[in-house]
């Protein structure tokens, strides 16, 4: 029984020696998803926007290498009306559609990309007297996932506003990304009351899993916003605090990924205005990107270590996965993420402690890995 014992340990030790990141332990029970590289995944946007002389107006432009022009009929009485006309002709055109889509919106004339990415760029010029182009969207392309980064979920593109109809014809209804896409937590406090001197106020903060209260009083608003943002920062141990003086706010900005929330007690003459809160990676997390065999898959980038923009990702979300490491954890010590996605043993600036809910070491790394637990 003992020889099987330490014979298995030894095959999990020679795996994990010889394995990849990315890659699940042979026997786990792991549990995966599936998403995709879109972020940022953008497609191009051009607006045209119109000037209305007559109902019998020409108007042109060469989108791609076609030279398009499109004559409006009565009725046709504003640009809002030559707008409908052209986006109608645009489409109806086969030579023009196949360059992008064209929708009215008021005076103007969108042209979209049907697809996202860097591929689907197209170009607008030589408009008529007519016609004022503006390209509003540029194409660009997702940054490539390699194999054993932390992913986050993302619901939108990196602009922060989702895909239009014409360019999520490609995209899966679950996007994934780096953390490093993720947005920067912020909550900025605003004091709108008359401060008394000396009055003492609490601010109540959690910083990811640990939670902090601060107490400062001042001579008056400013000199007591400034004591609460030394103490939240003396609290803290790093810079998340500033007051800017002259303007009763009071801002906390942690880095990405960072889970932070606040109360202020003392007065009720506080508001509070939050941004990105709901980007802290402990909600995010979906896990990490899988190492695949499979080398002729699409998904796969120069020396099969990538997953491609726009492609589908694999994610390891529950059991145990080899992923790089230099450090020596012990076993359940804390796991540490970065905005790139690597993992960690040890606390350190611009990395990000996950609670031990989610994920925890195995044990120390051996030829370059470490076993990571997604629990």
């Amino acid at each position: 029984m003992a020889t099987a014992f330490y014979q298995t340990i030894n095959q999990v030790n020679a795996l994990r020696d010889a394995g990849y990141a990315g890659q699940a332990l042979s026997g786990d029970r792991s549990e995966t998803k599936d998403a995709i590289n879109a972020n940022p995944l953008l497609g191009q946007i051009s607006t045209l926007t119109l000037t209305h002389a007559s109902a019998t107006d020409t108007y042109g432009y060469t989108v791609g290498s076609y030279a398009f022009s499109a004559t409006t009929v009565a009725p046709c009485a504003d640009a809002a009306a030559a707008a409908i006309q052209v986006a109608a002709a645009h489409n109806a055109d086969p030579l023009a559609a196949a360059e992008a889509y064209a929708t009215a919106s008021g005076d103007d004339v969108i042209l979209t990309s049907y697809f996202a990415g860097a591929a689907s760029a197209f170009t607008v010029a030589s408009p008529t007297a007519n016609v004022s182009a503006a390209a509003t969207q540029t194409a660009a392309d997702a940054t490539a996932i390699p194999f054993g980064k932390g992913v986050a979920y993302m619901a939108a593109n990196a602009s922060g506003s989702a895909l239009s109809a014409a360019q999520a014809s490609s995209i899966a209804d679950e996007y994934c990304a780096l953390p490093s896409a993720l947005g920067v937590p912020s909550i900025a406090v605003v004091y709108s009351g008359t401060y008394t001197a000396t009055t003492p106020v609490a601010a109540h903060f959690t910083l990811d899993d640990k939670t902090y209260i601060a107490v400062a009083a001042g001579a008056n608003e400013d000199a007591a916003m400034d004591a609460l943002a030394a103490e939240i920062n003396l609290q803290s141990g790093v810079t998340l605090a500033a007051n800017v003086t002259g303007t009763n706010t009071l801002t906390l900005t942690a880095s990405k990924g960072q889970k932070l929330d606040l109360s202020i007690s003392g007065t009720s003459d506080f508001a509070l205005t939050e941004a990105n809160l709901g980007d802290a990676l402990e909600n995010t997390l979906m896990g990490v990107s899988a190492y695949t065999w499979d080398t002729d898959n699409s998904t796969l980038g120069s020396a099969t270590t990538e997953y491609l923009p726009g492609e589908g990702v694999k994610i390891i979300s529950r059991g145990s996965v080899l992923v790089a490491l230099t450090g020596s954890p012990a076993r359940g010590d804390t796991v540490y993420i970065d905005a790139s996605g690597d993992f960690f043993s040890a606390a350190a600036a611009g990395r990000i402690a996950l609670p031990k809910t989610k994920a925890q070491w195995r044990g120390p790394a051996s030829g370059g890995v470490a076993i990571l637990d997604l629990l």
